[in-house]
């Protein structure tokens, strides 16, 4: 399956996620959990990394996906209560409080 994705004989469906959840750290990784589930019982659709992937390996897959936000938090973002929110259209990044994407 991935040789022939990856030779675009077999093209995967366009997932068209909104927010994707880059978390750095084992605390992100369960508020990035927590944020997600809540934005799916909103009815938006997210996503968050449960490989243990780099940074740069996650920014990589959020692109793939199509993820339109991607929201990256780490130990330091926690402390502040803040989360740094990357537009993947323009590149742009904005700091946006914890509880503007929770619910």
């Amino acid at each position: 399956m991935l040789v022939l994705e990856n030779t675009n004989s077999l093209k995967a469906e366009e997932e068209n996620v909104e927010y994707y959840f880059a978390p750095l750290g084992d605390n992100a990784k369960a508020l990035c959990r927590k944020l997600a589930f809540g934005l799916r019982r909103k009815g938006v659709s997210a996503e968050t990394d449960i490989m243990d992937r780099s940074v740069k390996a996650q920014m990589k897959y959020a692109d793939k996906i199509g993820a339109k936000y991607v929201v990256v938090i780490g130990d330091d973002e926690i402390e502040k209560g803040v989360v740094v929110v990357k537009n993947m259209a323009d590149g742009s990044t904005e700091e946006k409080s914890i509880e503007s994407l929770s619910l």
